[in-house]
């Protein structure tokens, strides 16, 4: 991703506007923008976190140079450039977790449903 935003700022100065969807901002900042923002010092970069159909909206009326977002729907106006899978962590609150399987191992029906999503 940082070669893309190089690629789209020719320019030592400027601006660049980020919109993105909750969950990707650490990683951004971690893997991309730290380094980006290091090297392009005088590059002024925004964040804006918003849900995912304002993160379509903002890109597809050229508010926003970049979007990022967690499985966005098709827009006729956008260009989906990459897309990658990303990795699911199934959540239970420990005083629950015999809803989804018992002692013994086998599953409950929270087990099932679970099963079926993954």
């Amino acid at each position: 991703m940082e070669d893309q935003l190089n690629a789209l700022l020719g320019l030592q100065t400027g601006e660049i506007r980020i919109v993105l969807s909750q969950g990707c901002v650490d990683t951004l900042m971690e893997s991309v923008l730290t380094d980006f923002c290091r090297t392009y010092p005088e590059q002024r970069v925004l964040l804006d976190v918003l849900p995912v159909d304002e993160v379509l909206a903002e890109v597809a009326q050229n508010r926003a140079h970049i979007g990022l977002a967690y499985n966005p729907g098709a827009h006729p106006d956008i260009e989906y450039r990459l897309s990658e899978p990303q990795p699911v962590e199934l959540l239970v609150n420990q005083a629950s977790a015999g809803a989804a399987w018992n002692a013994s191992g086998s599953q409950g029906a929270a087990g099932l449903l679970v099963s079926r999503l993954l």
